[in-house]
């Protein structure tokens, strides 16, 4: 497992891409002016449209194809590192770290896309002037600490505990890598078990459902409290009971 990450993003990655004039209509909007609507088009690939991604990908791949052959493992390593507008890459020896990150400048130049806002929690790999704690993928990622922090929203006590409640109570976590997903089972227990009583949505289910509630998360926060930035330990178990784990 690598130890040191280095993170940066494609400068107006979206709006680097300029629509073809034959292809305008497709990215066509109005706009209100002095009571009269107007016609626009954008020239630029706008951030938000669906086909926004797969634009800016299919771009990066043809300057990618571009390169001479004599670059192509520092291609290939770039390409990998890639997702949408941000590049990601770890590994142990700084020196190789920074030399990433020098040939990838270089080789998205050519393409007139600019990487800034280079981080990791090695400081000397750091552009100038980048803020500590920062954001990766949605977590808060201490660069110092080197640890993410996985926000749990409280659970108001005066909030009806009902079916839909508990399911937007565990909507609220994000965590698309999964890193907290065993703490989340006992939540969504308690969800099962709110729907075995064949209640409506809105129906208030009993008080022991708020106190089950709260206590999984108390239990979340005790065990997240802090938790280790390097993990070499092997874990291997099973379910005591086969109902609650399903």
């Amino acid at each position: 497992m690598s130890s040191n990450l280095l993170l940066a993003d494609i400068q107006k990655a979206f709006l680097q891409i300029a629509i073809k004039e034959e292809d305008r209509d497709a990215f066509r909007f109005l706009f209100e002016r002095d009571e009269k609507e107007e016609h626009f088009r954008f020239a630029r690939v706008p951030f938000g449209v669906e086909a926004s991604p797969f634009l800016l990908g299919a771009t990066l791949e043809y300057h990618y194809d571009q390169q001479s052959p004599e670059l192509e493992e520092r291609v290939t390593a770039l390409r990998e590192s890639t997702y949408v507008d941000n590049i990601m890459q770890t590994g142990n020896n700084i020196d190789k770290l920074e030399k990433f990150k020098k040939e990838s400048e270089v080789i998205l130049e050519s393409a007139k896309l600019p990487i800034h806002k280079w981080e990791s929690n090695i400081a000397t790999l750091e552009d100038e002037n980048m803020s500590n704690p920062s954001k990766i993928l949605g977590h808060v990622w201490d660069k110092r600490e080197d640890t993410l922090e996985i926000q749990v929203p409280a659970v108001r006590e005066t909030e009806p505990v009902t079916k839909r409640s508990i399911l937007s109570q565990l909507g609220k976590v994000y965590d698309p890598l999964g890193i907290i997903s065993p703490t989340m089972a006992e939540g969504k227990h308690i969800y099962r078990e709110a729907c075995e009583e064949k209640k409506g949505w809105n129906a208030e289910r009993m008080r022991r459902a708020y106190e089950d509630a709260k206590e999984n998360r108390q239990s979340k926060e005790q065990r997240l409290e802090k938790m280790a930035t390097r993990i070499r330990t092997q874990f291997n178990g099973k379910p005591t009971s086969k109902r609650k784990a399903s």
